[in-house]
């Protein structure tokens, strides 16, 4: 009995170890190749905001529900209060982040052209004669932007920077030109959302364009591409592309010249002539300026951009905030950035010089749109400023966000590098 009870232990154990060795074979390599597949994504569910917002920076560039749903499902926002609370400053510091970055990333181009380098470049486009005339040149062809630059330093001599710069605001070479055909001049609509155009394409940059072509906002956002047009007053057709370089956005000759390349150009027209600007971003709208430093205060000098509290009346969606930031060319060294970047939304109601009601108005349209968490409120449908309030920042946070990325930005660290707050 006692043998046949040790034989049949031994079978017991041979019997669990081949079905071991079976489920090994099958089950082993299954975890492995799960595992391999896993370590080839891009994100995985331990993947960290910042970390999620270096491998897809779209996400943040466009904030839209959709996008912040994907950022909370691969980051796995926290459920309890306090950590959920962590990860919603961390994504509102982003936000924020991520302005300053594109702010001061154009102007590590913009700012570094010497003097002769810029007028190198004022001088290589020849005028219509039509242009001239506006500049107060004689109306005749060989003039160029040089000239008429130099004919608005001489008309201005004696004046202070503020009265200079608000020539140069009403000046020919920084007007906003809307996309359209170069040969007739018939324009491109510039809705969003944007109706399905059969005469309109997107194209890869050819070789010779890349190195200018930058994403940007054309009925709706886009990456860097070219949009080609065919007219069909004309039947000629037409290449343009959103542009930081003046190189580009300075051609006379029917040249697309969106607000943001306006502001580019005067940035860089500014470093020129020795004036201090700022740049306004509003949250969640379309749009960028510039003001002025008049020695004492910072102010806008274009009317539209006086009243952009009225422009809440439109129809077309709220802006949420507006955010004041320093370049390096906001002053004489590079702290300055920080100084001149603010918190801004209340001086821009103040400016538009509402009546008591229409100023409840405009607050309660951008509170109902802070408010909204679908971004539907908003004129580019995305949540910056919704952003902003899950996370509890007030003006005075939002300034001092502004502050430490410009000073984190100097020292050369990343967007994404958060440091503790």
């Amino acid at each position: 009995l006692m043998n046949l009870w040790f034989r049949f232990r031994r079978r017991k154990r041979r019997l669990l170890c081949i079905t071991w060795s079976a489920v090994s074979v099958i089950l082993v390599p299954c975890l492995w190749r799960r595992e391999s597949a896993a370590s080839q994504l891009p994100m995985t569910d331990f993947t960290s905001l910042p970390a999620l917002i270096r491998q897809k920076p779209g996400l943040l560039s466009v904030l839209t529900a959709e996008a912040r749903a994907e950022l909370e499902e691969a980051s796995c926002r926290p459920e309890a209060p306090e950590q959920s609370r962590a990860w919603d400053q961390d994504l509102a510091r982003l936000v924020l982040r991520s302005k300053v970055w594109s702010v001061r990333r154009k102007w590590e181009l913009l700012g570094s052209y010497s003097p002769e380098q810029s007028e190198a470049v004022l001088a290589s486009f020849q005028l219509p004669a039509a242009v001239a005339a506006q500049c107060g040149l004689p109306e005749h062809d060989g003039f160029t932007w040089l000239d008429a630059v130099q004919e608005l330093k001489k008309a201005s001599a004696g004046e202070t920077p503020v009265q200079l710069w608000q020539r140069v605001e009403n000046h020919p070479m920084v007007q906003y030109v809307p996309a359209q055909c170069q040969d007739c001049g018939r324009h491109i609509k510039d809705t969003y959302p944007a109706p399905e155009d059969p005469d309109l394409v997107e194209e890869e940059p050819t070789e010779e364009e890349r190195p200018f072509v930058r994403s940007g906002w054309f009925r709706g956002p886009r990456g860097p591409v070219v949009f080609v047009y065919r007219c069909r007053d004309c039947g000629q057709t037409t290449r343009w592309f959103r542009s930081l370089h003046p190189e580009v956005t300075l051609n006379p000759r029917r040249w697309g010249r969106l607000c943001g390349e306006q502001e580019d150009l005067k940035a860089w027209l500014a470093r020129y002539l020795g004036v201090r600007l700022r740049v306004c971003c509003p949250l969640d709208w379309d749009h960028v300026w510039t003001e002025v430093w008049d020695g004492t205060a910072w102010k806008p000098l274009d009317p539209n951009c006086l009243n952009f509290a009225r422009r809440l009346q439109e129809g077309i969606g709220s802006w949420t905030r507006v955010l004041a930031i320093g370049t390096p060319g906001s002053g004489k060294d590079a702290a300055d950035a920080g100084e001149a970047s603010e918190e801004v939304t209340e001086a821009y109601f103040a400016r538009a010089g509402g009546s008591p009601e229409e100023l409840r108005n405009w607050r309660a349209t951008v509170d109902a749109a802070r408010a909204d968490a679908s971004g539907a409120s908003t004129q580019s449908r995305t949540l910056c400023g919704h952003v902003l309030q899950v996370a509890r920042f007030d003006d005075l946070r939002i300034t001092q966000e502004l502050r430490s990325a410009q000073a984190d930005f100097d020292l050369g660290r990343k967007l994404c590098e958060l440091r503790q707050s």
